[in-house]
């Protein structure tokens, strides 16, 4: 929408109608972080610690004058909720009023069990969302259910209306704190429940986590000096960025990464969880956008430059909403559709030698990585790549080449090439890393549908070796054993100091 000047005018949501939606890793974490956060706040509530009612004493002995501004603030946070909610019935955006309306009732229903646990009975609703003065509910209503509109909404809000909304539930919280109407942890509380709630509504429902548009793409690559003819939205979407097909002004195939707003969270959750999951060492935190844009960018180049038959960058960039975008030429078929050479598993094995000998592991290495241009295989999409990689990293690309080479054949061809590449001693030091985790996730669902059987792949693998089949390496930080270990005690000294 533009003004009467020409001028683009003010925007309240990202886009002016739907976009596609989609169930993240963030949202679970978001569900699952704020309940269990909830719970151990729920537990130090009654009676509260010390230095919690210092600090709220601390605040509410501010001059009387600020009184009216601590009103204001926490009016502020429940009229722009509701002003979030009217935008949306104006715009006729009906999925965002519903997923507003799904996170009000659950957060609700959790503000509800969370005050019936803490205080022994169910609260009056009317009188708490009215409380100014002492007592108050725990958790705090005035703080959740507004804060669970904003959370709800965040994703589909332009970035300017997504910042107002986070310093008014700061803000309100404080205000709501320096009234009386809660305790510091009634307040963090209150966050917590509208944040669970959201994050609820998020996994109902999916979310469109800020991708955009085709036309916000298209006006990136121009900025960038790509003139394209036609783009498309990639039938396979990778996790924490929006990928696009298209040609350029000269025919040529293009595939565009923009990294957006929700690369950020995918990519850091992703670092965190394999860091905590696994025992080898995550991959490098790439916390940024265009840091995530300039290491696919570096190990494609190192690639090509290896001799690797890969997607060949075009240009990278930012634009100006701060998506940072990676452009690639297109090479190649993916093997998935492409009728594999008759040397395709030989090949298979060649390619990642190349790439090993450079320090390169790629981490990902399937039949919708590989590709295949005029007989000759080659390896795209090196996201998850990284350089000096360790040798638990290559044996990983090697057990992954491995499954696929049996996928495409059987388990005796994927073998007997597996010894021909690598020789017995190298099959030998493999074995202990064939196990499903190492696998993709193509290659693991072939192996719960009984299409790769990884136990025959390991006996054959040890036989070729002519050795007994070793003990697997231990790849996982945490297993259940592990978790009831440290859970059952911590569950009985709660249970222990709640009868005190």
């Amino acid at each position: 929408m533009r003004t009467r000047d020409g001028h683009r005018a003010p925007r309240f949501f990202a886009h002016a109608r739907s976009e596609p939606r989609a169930r993240r890793f963030t949202d679970v974490a978001m569900l699952s972080g704020s309940l269990i956060a909830l719970w151990a706040t729920s537990v130090a509530a009654v009676p509260p610690p010390g230095f919690l009612v210092a600090l709220a004493a601390f605040v509410r002995s501010a001059p009387a004058f600020l009184e009216t501004a601590w009103e204001i603030s926490a009016d502020l946070l429940a009229l722009y909720a509701l002003a979030v909610l009217v935008a949306g019935v104006a715009r006729r955006r009906g999925d965002v009023v519903r997923d507003i309306v799904v996170a009000l009732i659950a957060t609700i229903a959790v503000w509800l069990l969370v005050a019936r646990w803490t205080e022994g009975q169910w609260p009056a609703i009317w009188g708490s969302l009215r409380a100014a003065n002492p007592p108050s509910w725990y958790p705090s209503p005035r703080i959740a259910l507004p804060a669970a509109v904003l959370i709800t909404v965040s994703p589909h809000l332009t970035r300017p209306a997504r910042r107002v909304g986070r310093w008014l539930i700061g803000f309100g919280g404080l205000g709501v704190l320096a009234l009386g109407a809660t305790s510091a942890l009634g307040a963090l509380a209150g966050v917590l429940v509208g944040a669970s709630g959201a994050a609820a509504a998020h996994l109902a429902f999916g979310s469109s986590a800020g991708r955009p548009s085709l036309d916000d793409v298209r006006r990136t690559l121009g900025q960038v000096g790509v003139t394209t003819s036609s783009l498309s939205a990639a039938d396979r979407q990778p996790a924490g960025l929006f990928e696009v097909t298209g040609f350029d002004a000269d025919g040529r195939g293009l595939v565009v990464k923009v990294y957006g707003r929700d690369a950020h969270d995918s990519a850091l959750a992703t670092t965190i969880w394999r860091t905590l999951w696994y025992r080898e060492p995550g991959a490098p935190l790439r916390i940024g956008r265009l840091q995530q844009v300039e290491h696919e960018a570096f190990v494609t180049l190192l690639a090509e430059q290896s001799g690797v038959l890969t997607e060949s960058v075009v240009t990278a960039g930012a634009s100006p909403g701060d998506d940072a975008v990676l452009v690639l030429s297109v090479r190649g078929t993916p093997l998935a559709a492409a009728t594999p050479p008759p040397d395709a598993v030989p090949q298979m094995w060649a390619l990642i030698e190349l790439l090993h000998a450079r320090g390169i592991a790629h981490g990902a290495i399937d039949s919708t990585t590989l590709i295949v241009e005029h007989g000759r295989l080659g390896l795209v999409d090196f996201g998850n790549a990284g350089v000096a990689a360790t040798d638990a990293r290559l044996q990983t690309d090697r057990v992954q080449v491995l499954a696929a080479a049996a996928l495409l054949t059987d388990v005796e061809s994927a073998v007997a090439s597996a010894t021909a590449a690598l020789g017995t001693d190298g099959v030998a030091a493999l074995l202990p890393y064939v196990q499903r985790s190492v696998l993709t996730a193509a290659q693991r669902r072939a192996a719960k549908d009984d299409e790769l059987d990884l136990e025959a792949l390991r006996e054959e693998a040890a036989a070729a070796a002519g050795v007994e089949a070793p003990e697997l390496q231990r790849l996982r930080r945490i297993t259940i054993g592990s978790i009831l270990r440290v859970a059952l005690p911590g569950l009985a000294i709660v249970a222990i100091s709640t009868a005190i």
